[in-house]
């Protein structure tokens, strides 16, 4: 009888040879031959353990003594090493695959002299433990009366090192293997692996994000700021996380540390001055955080441009009392139960990557979502509670789930003690919002055409007539938070609903509700009204094929003002938008988007009255195409406030103060001259780098 410990031993074995051959393959740059044959021998340790696991199935061997033994070592967590080590080592050798493809163009090696000289490497270290296979291989053989599935897939586990190496072996393996799509198909241990942390190329990006950064006071010789972060601590562990930082300032530099970053409603992604954004990540890794929310207290020295040091003796860890919300959430968690919605553990969502500050696109039993994260009751300007907002925002979004042109909810996520809630989770729009859409379509120099974008405009107005029939304001109609599904169909996303407050620019707030200069911190009003008016400019933006106005209500009305983005005419910021100039664009939609837009909120028609000015007639003819060209359309995008221009992929140049932190310049017009608001703020050059926003010194 074979033993189990044995079997163990040598699949052990079988892996460390993998994986120093990984390593001396990689070192030695050899060739294709050789990663395909390494590839082809660790698939086959795959059906060694898969063997290994059926014999530990009751009903195929009730009463055979191995798998009882096999059964022992396993509740022993004997056999938890060998699933993860040969993930790791799968993914391994996928991040080589672009080698090997590379390698398949430029080498010619003969087939001979790689058998010879990989017989030569790995040989001696695999031959030890063919025994072992062999036995396991004779006990499934034994026992294929009772586990023929298992058995099936055991036979082909010979050595590809003997001489029954044929063809016909690999082409079976290669069709067994084929249709796999990662190591969770292979291994269902979900509470000992976690498959994400395994991932080549993450598109996470930086672990912490930050939600806001505000500076509290400052004097001559220091600046004391707070720092707002939701930090992934492991694959899916989040800890939300304060960091008060006096930072001890340097009078030639101190303009570097400058910040003015709340959390409103579009706010761009964040990073912290200089290189204390990787400083901090480093630091919280190596501290205990609280289930709550942690604050970390520190003083930073101020060096030159755009470099700090973390004084290591001053940090201290504690509650952040101020944050502290157990109280109300236990009345939440109670609300919860009443309202009888799905719940999900944080370790059942697996994150894969930051759409802003606490919106992430995740993936939830096997289904893809958007999960926004619980944010930070002081993190906005005063009176804006994000508690609060994220609050009302889970309880319209769930009762506003019958409504077929909202963005849908999909449930609660809570922490696996089920004693604190996490974030809430909402279905993702398989093309991504109508703004990255345009984006896309303008640089690829492929407009959307109107018959499209027609109907997108009579499902919006649609989906806002649905829900204020049923009493509600929708808050924030916006087309960053429209979305479009895979079947074409644009729908609302109510994220933001609960924000207190608006930038007064780019005609968004309605005239009744303008009290404050332009580009200032105007307070929301909220209402039918309201929402009426912000659908006109939407509705314009997309008969305008615009994704971005910036600059653009400029170049409209001929304004020579240079910079753009400091014109204070009354165009910048319009009550009455200008006709639409795309000739496909009937005129009665350019009346309805008029209707819109009256600066009395009484002379705006309800959003039911409004669909008589579409053309009923106006389908789209093209969503195949669309759903080829824009499906996960969902990364971030960087537009220039002075021409509107999408970033795609160089550098740009961003203000950490200039309307609340979301200003950024494309390098052309920065060359040109063009600066934010103020000369004296010290812009920071960005790029993307692995799916992240990071700072270049």
């Amino acid at each position: 009888m074979t033993d189990p410990l044995s079997i163990t031993v040598g699949i052990l074995a079988i892996l460390g040879a993998c994986s120093t051959g990984v390593k001396s393959l990689r070192s030695a740059h050899v060739s294709l031959e050789e990663y395909k044959r390494l590839e082809i021998e660790l698939k086959h340790l795959h059906d060694v353990i898969k063997v290994v696991d059926g014999l530990l199935t009751e009903h195929h061997l009730t009463d055979n003594a191995l798998a009882k033994d096999l059964t022992l070592a396993r509740n022993q967590n004997q056999l938890k090493l060998p699933h993860n080590h040969l993930a790791q080592i799968y993914y391994e050798l996928r991040e080589n695959r672009a080698q090997i493809q590379h390698l398949t163009q430029k080498l010619a090696i003969d087939e001979a002299n790689d058998r010879r000289l990989l017989s030569t490497d790995l040989k001696d270290e695999f031959e030890p433990c063919h025994r072992y296979i062999d036995e396991v291989q004779d006990v499934a053989e034994a026992s294929e009366d009772y586990a023929s599935d298992s058995t099936d897939g055991f036979d082909d586990c010979v050595s590809h090192f003997s001489e029954d190496n044929s063809h016909t072996l690999v082409d079976r393996l290669h069709t067994h293997f084929n249709h796999r799509m990662s190591p969770d198909d292979f291994f269902e241990t979900p509470l000992t692996f976690v498959g994400e942390k395994y991932t080549v190329e993450t598109r996470l990006g930086e672990p912490a994000a930050v939600v806001a950064m505000t500076e509290i006071d400052h004097s001559s010789i220091h600046r004391l700021q707070k720092y707002f972060l939701i930090y992934a601590e492991a694959p899916r562990l989040w800890r939300r996380v304060t960091i008060s930082a006096m930072i001890l300032r340097s009078s030639q530099f101190s303009v570097y540390s400058e910040v003015a970053a709340p959390d409103i409603i579009l706010s761009s992604h964040k990073t912290l001055p200089g290189n204390l954004q990787h400083q901090l990540q480093g630091l919280l890794k190596s501290l205990a955080l609280l289930e709550t929310v942690t604050k970390i207290s520190l003083t930073i020295a101020e060096h030159f441009a755009g470099n700090y040091t973390i004084n290591i003796p001053s940090v201290a860890v504690s509650e952040d009392l101020d944050e502290s919300y157990i109280n109300h959430e236990k009345d939440i968690l109670q609300d919860i139960q009443h309202m009888d919605v799905p719940q999900y553990l944080q370790s059942e969502v697996i994150v894969q990557e930051r759409m802003d500050a606490v919106t992430y696109l995740a993936q939830v039993e096997s289904r893809p979502c958007m999960e926004r994260k619980i944010p930070f009751s002081g993190g906005g300007l005063p009176g804006d509670n994000g508690l609060k907002r994220f609050w009302q925002d889970l309880k319209l979004t769930r009762s506003l789930y019958a409504c077929n042109g909202v963005v849908q909810f999909m449930g609660v996520v809570l922490d696996d003690t089920k004693t604190h809630v996490k974030s809430f989770l909402q279905e993702l729009p398989a093309l991504g919002t109508i703004r990255s859409i345009l984006a896309h379509a303008e640089l690829r120099q492929e407009p959307i055409p109107w018959s499209v974008r027609a109907t997108w405009a009579s499902q919006i107005i649609s989906a806002v007539a649905e829900i204020h029939s049923k009493g509600f304001v929708v808050g924030l109609l916006h087309i960053n938070f429209t979305n479009v599904r895979s079947d074409g169909r644009a729908v609302l996303n109510l994220r933001k609903r609960g924000y207190n407050y608006s930038i007064n620019r780019d005609g968004e707030i309605a005239q009744e509700s303008r009290h404050v200069p332009n580009h200032s911190i105007q307070p929301r009003k909220l209402d039918f009204c309201s929402d009426i008016f912000m659908l006109g400019m939407l509705l314009w933006q997309i008969a305008e094929h615009r994704s971005n106005i910036g600059g653009y209500l400029c170049l409209r009305n001929a304004c020579t003002s240079v910079p753009r983005h400091s014109c204070n005419a009354e165009h910048i910021n319009p009550v009455e938008l200008p006709p639409c100039i795309d000739k496909e664009v009937p005129q009665s939609f350019n009346l309805l988007i008029s209707l819109c837009r009256k600066a009395d909120p009484r002379k705006r028609p309800p959003a039911r009255t409004l669909l008589q000015y579409i053309d009923p007639k106006s389908q789209p003819s093209n969503i195949a195409e669309l759903q080829k060209k824009y499906t996960n359309t969902h990364s971030f995008l960087v537009c220039c406030a002075e021409c509107g221009t999408v970033v795609d992929s160089n550098a740009w140049y961003h203000c950490n103060i200039c309307h609340f932190a979301d200003f950024d310049l494309c390098s052309p017009c920065v060359s040109q001259g063009v600066r934010c608001f103020d000369k004296k703020h010290q812009l920071v050059k960005r790029i993307f780098k692995n799916g992240s926003v990071t700072n270049v010194l």
